[in-house]
């Protein structure tokens, strides 16, 4: 009789004990799946986050360029007393530091499944039309 046959015979003779490896292991699965599931959310959003940092950078040196270009455009053309390049800068300027806030600023935190089940409350509740005080009994 091999070790498989013994394995067999055994997982036959105690049976309760094979069914709840047999549900441990559907568990286990489950759990390495949602854990996969939420490390791809978390990859995507930390990706996110990335590009938007560099979307950041390249626009900040961007209006930099620009600036230095309408200095130059006012100084060779006699430099006169009104620093007109100062409003396109000045409006440039505004767009960068809405951008800063959207790379680097607050409120830039992981959405966590909870998050999402709140929102979707939130969403049906007043898509109903009244306010659900306590969660429903499951």
């Amino acid at each position: 009789m091999g070790p498989s046959r013994q394995l067999y015979e055994y997982a036959i003779s105690a049976r309760p004990f094979a069914s709840s490896v047999y549900l441990a292991s559907i568990v286990l699965r489950r759990y390495c799946r949602a854990m996969t599931n939420a490390h791809d959310t978390l990859r995507a959003q930390a990706l996110e986050r990335i590009k938007r940092k560099q979307e950041f950078w390249r626009f900040f040196w961007t209006w930099i360029g620009l600036s230095v270009f309408l200095t130059a455009i006012w100084f060779f053309t006699g430099a006169p007393r009104y620093f007109w390049p100062a409003w396109p800068i000045t409006g440039v300027a505004i767009g960068v530091f809405f951008g800063a806030l959207n790379a680097y600023g607050p409120g830039k935190r992981i959405i966590t499944d909870d998050d999402i089940d709140a929102e979707i409350a939130r969403s049906s509740r007043k898509s109903r039309g009244y306010r659900i005080t306590e969660d429903p009994p499951l």
